[in-house]
């Protein structure tokens, strides 16, 4: 399938790069905006612009479908956006018809999970540092100590933020009441090397989308 035309479910920067590389292919670019960026520079170098009522429409699956179908795109671009690793969004874009310009949905669904991709990666022959999945204050120190610090904590799913490296002498914090980890503090200077990691739930983290 030929892109001719792409809706872009992102802003800023990497919108615009999205929108440079289409110019160089020919490609129109779309534009989905709110009322605070219609002068936004990504929203003017778009060939279509397109104001949208929703707050967030880089995270609305069914604003931006539509949006696709009312201006006959060929696919959408997620860039970094909320919806860049959603497999069910991507797998909403194979069945109207469009492009999702990322990952295939399965790769999605593999990835999202960090402690089932560590799994494919090792059972693939590749190598992998130490580390497991713990839930519990309990279980992380336990861990941490059989394999040794310096430790990277980072959660399951989701993505971006939330990685914090625990070296000796360290704690793990967590509100009154929570059994699940959900913030992770250093106590000394950050090491210059990872030797170990831990993949661990947190409280508060959103699942793979």
């Amino acid at each position: 399938m030929t892109i001719k035309r792409v809706l872009l479910a992102c802003r800023g920067e990497i919108a615009l790069r999205f929108i440079r590389t289409a110019k160089r292919l020919n490609i129109e670019t779309i534009s989905v905006y709110t009322d605070e960026e219609r002068q936004a520079s990504f929203v003017l170098a778009a060939d279509h612009r397109v104001r949208s009522d929703a707050a967030n429409p880089y995270a609305s699956p069914e604003a931006l479908l539509a949006i696709a179908k009312n201006w006959k795109a060929d696919a959408i671009a997620p860039g970094y956006g909320p919806l860049a690793e959603n497999a069910d969004f991507a797998a909403a874009c194979g069945s109207a018809g469009l492009i999702f310009i990322g990952p295939h949905p399965d790769a999605l669904l593999l990835a999202g999970d960090k402690v089932r991709a560590r799994d494919l990666a090792r059972d693939a022959g590749l190598p992998v540092i130490p580390g497991g999945a713990v839930a519990t204050l309990e279980a992380a120190i336990v861990l941490a100590e059989e394999i040794g610090f310096p430790v990277l904590l980072k959660a399951v799913a989701g993505g971006g933020g939330g990685v914090s490296v625990l070296p000796p002498l360290c704690r793990i914090l967590r509100p009154p009441g929570k059994k699940s980890i959900s913030r992770a503090a250093s106590l000394s200077a950050v090491p210059e090397s990872i030797s170990s990691v831990i993949w661990a739930t947190i409280s508060g983290t959103s699942k793979s989308r």
